[in-house]
């Protein structure tokens, strides 16, 4: 057979690839609508639309994320069960490691900008791994008067001994939102306007410093 050229399927205002890719499996299965698709097809969908869209919180969410969100349960998935095996998998040593963290919690700017400090010490006395800070940003964004949330990890050194400090920056929605994206950018990360991340060559101290001084140029 001939080459076949590459297709890019591209939609800037989907709030998340499901929504690119159902259309494509309607065609292929011949369904007559996402509600059609087999429930081995439809679950995965689901789950991807559910997990980028924050289960349906974040501010991507629009009237055809949730049109597609319906037509899907419609195909027999089961959304409690789905959410179980994706947010309710914690163990303790998650927990006792946000314990420590929201210890050493910080806050900026008039409140607007919460910062947690997550050091070696504390993934080592706690049990927990380099990955189960993840999702700690968020929960910093429940503070009414915070707009921005910056969780720093220190993780191991570079081949040449540098230290590395993990950013995860989140910011709220809304007219004064502030675009966390353009930040990891400066320090070498990037992501998305409400959710980016960044891995600088910096000790964790210094990484704090100067992400918070960065956004106080931003910040009314």
């Amino acid at each position: 057979d001939g080459d076949v050229s590459p297709t890019k399927l591209i939609d800037t205002k989907a709030a998340a690839a499901t929504q690119i890719v159902a259309p494509v499996c309607e065609v292929l299965l011949e369904a007559p609508d996402p509600s059609s698709l087999p429930l081995d097809i439809a679950e995965p969908l689901y789950l991807g639309l559910a997990t980028d869209t924050g289960f349906f919180k974040y501010s991507n969410v629009s009237p055809a994320a949730m049109h597609l969100g319906a037509a899907l349960l419609g195909a027999g998935v089961e959304h409690t069960r789905l959410y179980e095996l994706v947010s309710q998998q914690d163990e303790a040593s998650r927990w006792r490691l946000l314990g420590r963290a929201l210890g050493a919690m910080e806050l900026h700017a008039d409140d607007s900008v919460a910062t947690l400090m997550i050091r070696k010490a504390d993934f080592e006395a706690s049990g927990a791994k380099p990955g189960d800070s993840s999702g700690f940003a968020d929960m910093l964004l429940a503070i009414r008067s915070v707009r921005v949330a910056l969780v720093f990890a220190e993780s191991d050194p570079g081949p040449d001994g540098t230290p590395l400090t993990k950013v995860s920056m989140r910011s709220k929605h809304g007219p004064d939102a502030v675009d966390v994206n353009e930040l990891a950018r400066r320090f070498g990360g990037g992501g998305h306007a409400r959710a980016s991340g960044a891995r600088t060559p910096t000790p964790i101290n210094e990484a704090k410093d100067a992400m918070v001084a960065a956004l106080a140029g931003v910040l009314p």
